[in-house]
């Protein structure tokens, strides 16, 4: 965290200078902190994964129904949305680099009992536990990456860290996968335990808080003079606001069908469509890829435009919304076709829109202070990743209900796709950064030419 210290009578705050009373940007250093932050958010989706790419063989193991293993796949989300909401307002209070390196050691402990357990009351206590650790993980993190970048450049760092959700699939799918088949599947359990204690090791030496701490003048009157830092705004209009709550509704849609991927994607492979563990496991990478394509697409477009002197709500509502919303008519497009082009495009169906979540971290630091953006953001994924309770459950149900799986996958899938189609339109609409920071007094009513309309 920055201090003040006084020379003289002028206060002065450590990393920022003094003479602009600005955060000195650390270009190095950021990236250095993002490639870190990367990593731990591809362990967080590899923590996550591990479960649909064993899925196979544990049910069968195990004797799991669809229905089971459903419920199993989501009670990760039991406690995810609350330990989310409460993290992120913790983070307003305690370093980033703590609560990072607590969450990370509970990730890795929670894998390791899978080694040794076959009892599904086991697997469902590890997984809620695992849930509730890693429900922080997202807000905590974005909040503490932001720290290090001025609101102009959190774009592409912000799409760079998510990133490692779509890659943590590309390098635990076949990894794990390969695991499995010559270990057996609780060994993937057990090396994502491993491989998250290390990077625990790494982070501790490492990490740190950057200077964009909100230890400067935290907005500007709308003459621009700078206001001293203490500024609050009650969180009732931050989560009342058309940003807010349009970020919220198209993540939680994206995130339906996220929780749909990393659950039943596996499963509907192998057996639906007939593919081997190591083919399936290779099939979900490259379908992780498209969704990384889509994060560093949205980040470099959205930088592009706001370079430019284009708005934010363009930049990152249009931009996210319209992902999410072209993610949603690939999909029911895909589903009405047969062949390679089938896979092909409901790959990019269910990928896609992941594009929004890298979208809206930077539009809500948009409206709140520093001192308050890490509750704002906790309280946006918690609801957001609420779809996780539902989704892999719902779509379990779907398919035990239906004449057959494969029919029964369609239909799931086809409900993502109107979900995600409604979410993206409602963030398109309605997420507007700047007017509603206006609003709430986080920065003057005008700016630049370009975007007094956004």
């Amino acid at each position: 965290m920055a201090h003040r210290r006084n020379i003289g009578t002028t206060p002065v705050v450590e990393g920022v200078d003094p003479e602009v009373s600005e955060p000195r940007y650390q270009p190095r250093r950021a990236w250095t902190i993002t490639a870190l932050l990367f990593v731990f958010f591809l362990i967080n989706w590899g923590d996550k994964a591990v479960l649909g790419l064993t899925a196979a063989p544990m049910m069968r193991e195990m004797g799991l129904s669809p229905a089971q293993y459903g419920l199993a796949a989501s009670a990760i989300y039991f406690l995810f949305s609350i330990s989310g909401a409460f993290g992120g307002f913790l983070a307003n209070r305690v370093k980033a680099k703590w609560l990072m390196a607590g969450m990370a050691v509970i990730w890795s402990l929670t894998q390791l009992p899978m080694l040794f357990s076959t009892g599904f009351a086991v697997l469902i206590a590890c997984r809620v536990v695992l849930g509730a650790a890693e429900g922080p993980a997202a807000p905590v993190a974005l909040h503490g990456l932001m720290k290090w970048f001025p609101d102009t450049k959190r774009n592409m760092p912000n799409s760079v860290f998510l990133v490692g959700a779509s890659l943590g699939v590309v390098v635990a799918a076949p990894g794990l996968a390969w695991v499995t088949a010559t270990f057996g599947w609780r060994w993937a359990f057990g090396a994502m335990g491993i491989i998250g204690l290390v990077w625990v090791v790494v982070w501790w030496l490492f990490g740190a808080e950057g200077p964009f701490t909100g230890a400067q003048p935290s907005r500007r009157d709308q003459e621009g003079a700078a206001v001293e830092d203490g500024f609050r705004v009650p969180y009732r209009r931050v989560f009342t606001s058309g940003t807010w709550l349009g970020a919220t509704i198209g993540t939680f849609a994206v995130y339906w069908g996220i929780a749909v991927t990393v659950t039943w994607l596996p499963v509907y492979l192998e057996e639906g469509l007939g593919y081997g563990t190591l083919a399936a496991g290779n099939v979900v990478a490259l379908t992780a890829l498209i969704g990384a394509g889509a994060l560093f697409g949205q980040g470099l477009l959205a930088h592009v435009l706001m370079a430019r002197g284009g708005s934010s709500r363009w930049a990152r509502g249009g931009v996210g919304g319209g992902a999410a919303i072209l993610a949603a008519l690939t999909l029911l497009v895909g589903l009405q076709i047969g062949g390679v082009w089938h896979l092909v495009l409901v790959a990019v169906g269910l990928q896609l829109g992941v594009a929004i979540t890298a979208a809206t971290p930077p539009a809500i630091g948009e409206i709140v202070p520093v001192a308050q953006r890490g509750g704002a953001l906790g309280m946006h994924v918690a609801l957001q990743t609420s779809a996780g309770i539902l989704a892999p459950y719902v779509t379990g149900r779907i398919v035990s209900a239906a004449a057959d799986p494969v029919t029964g996958f369609h239909t799931a899938f086809a409900v993502a796709a109107g979900i995600m189609l409604v979410g993206g339109a409602v963030a398109a609409i309605f997420m507007r950064p700047q007017r509603d920071a206006a609003r709430l007094g986080v920065q003057p009513p005008t700016a630049l030419p370009a975007q007094r309309n956004a």
